[in-house]
């Protein structure tokens, strides 16, 4: 029973997809959460006619406007799981965003409506009957709403899922608006005082922020937000970690839904090794990340030139430029093609923060010139590569933003 028994519950069967299992708990979430709320949603309405009490009564209705929650999220669960097939070849795992924006614009309209509603009783108020059994299912109500808020909120950091978590975070605002509620039905029970379109505003405006917030979240979500500077940072450490890595840069990870993320990433390895060894570790690299993080990885073999006595030389001194020009900066994909009359064009990516307040074509000047001042043979051919995971700092550690990768 620890736990509700949901270890039992999200544990993956034997021989069972991602999707199928983010499916199978998905769909036992949306059920109870769709009973419950149908229930709460019945008794509330059905008081608030009794009563008169418009604040009840807008209780009532957000339970019946969760209820069309559930029923998006049992499509979504269905729908992302359905495999890949000629018109999506990466899955269909992102309708759950998709799912998450409706169900955003579900909760405006009904905050919308309350906060309508209220309004009209704070100008027009009309007689409402509290009787001690409207408390108590007030009072049930906040605990079936609680258990909402863990079941969900527990399911969805299980299965990483957006979409549960977002229920879980209105359940818990429904456990605020109701505690609301029974606040204003109190204070008119023992003091006779009208506040319940007061308090059905006060709901209004909490359902809205909760409405704004999964929109927001969603909204990133679809225009492409990544990993967190922590989740970057881990993988790549984990990439480093393998015998014979030598460092590893230009990690992108590409999100096609939950339990659908592809990563490429460039892998610096000793150019002397052959190619077959080279193609054996890599192989090993993408086999743990698919099967250890969940992750369809594309890692690009970048050769070092790793005795070669200039190329180390060359190396260490635009280490000691860029460390005198700000040590923020960093550099990478360094290799060198000789040419006629002994000029060296030297090449590398120039890592530098994404809102680094100097002009670029300014900054990769002042490095040609330092570079010049060394050997007049020295001809920068230098790439710009914005840090926008900011990388850079590794002294600062960011929230992880996908539990998946965390």
């Amino acid at each position: 029973m620890k736990d509700w028994g949901l270890g039992k519950i999200t544990k993956k069967r034997p021989g069972e997809s991602t999707q199928s299992q983010r499916k199978r708990v998905g769909n036992f979430a949306s059920l109870v959460g769709l009973l419950a709320n149908l229930l709460l949603a019945l008794i509330k309405v059905a008081t608030g006619l009794a009563t008169g009490s418009i604040a009840i009564m807008a209780d009532g209705v957000n339970n019946a406007s969760d209820m069309l929650f559930s029923l998006v999220t049992l499509l979504s669960f269905y729908i992302t799981a359905k495999p890949a097939d000629e018109d999506h070849p990466y899955g269909h795992a992102r309708f759950e965003y998709l799912a998450s924006f409706v169900v955003a614009f579900i909760i405006l309209w009904v905050g919308a409506q309350l906060f309508i509603e209220s309004f009209k009783s704070i100008l027009n108020p009309q007689p409402i009957q509290v009787t001690w059994p409207v408390l108590f299912i007030l009072l049930a109500s906040i605990l079936v709403k609680l258990g909402l808020w863990r079941l969900n909120t527990r399911l969805g950091k299980r299965i990483h899922s957006d979409l549960l978590l977002a229920t879980g975070q209105d359940a818990l605002n429904d456990v605020f608006s109701t505690g609301a509620v029974l606040l204003s039905s109190l204070v008119i029970l023992f003091t006779g005082l009208r506040t319940d379109g007061i308090m059905g505003l006060g709901v209004s405006f909490l359902i809205l922020k909760g409405g704004l917030e999964i929109l927001r979240s969603t909204v990133d979500r679809l225009l492409g937000e990544g990993l967190s500077k922590t989740g970057l940072l881990r993988l790549k450490e984990k990439i480093a970690s393998y015998p014979g890595v030598l460092g590893v840069h230009d990690l992108m990870l590409h999100d096609y839904g939950p339990g659908s993320h592809y990563l490429t990433a460039h892998v610096e390895l000793d150019a002397r090794e052959d190619l077959t060894s080279i193609h054996e570790l890599i192989d090993e690299i993408e086999r743990d990340l698919r099967e250890e993080e969940d992750l369809q990885a594309t890692l690009h073999p970048d050769p070092v030139q790793v005795n070669d006595p200039r190329a180390k030389k060359i190396h260490g001194q635009i280490e000691k430029i860029l460390k005198e020009m700000d040590p923020v900066f960093d550099f990478h994909d360094f290799r060198i093609v000789e040419l006629e009359g002994g000029q060296l064009d030297l090449f590398f990516d120039l890592v530098m923060p994404v809102k680094y307040p100097t002009d670029e074509d300014q900054v990769k000047e002042d490095l040609a010139q330092r570079l010049r001042a060394i050997d007049p043979n020295y001809q920068a051919r230098i790439i710009i590569d914005r840090d926008f995971f900011n990388l850079l700092n590794k002294d600062e550690k960011g929230e992880d933003k996908d539990a998946a990768h965390s």
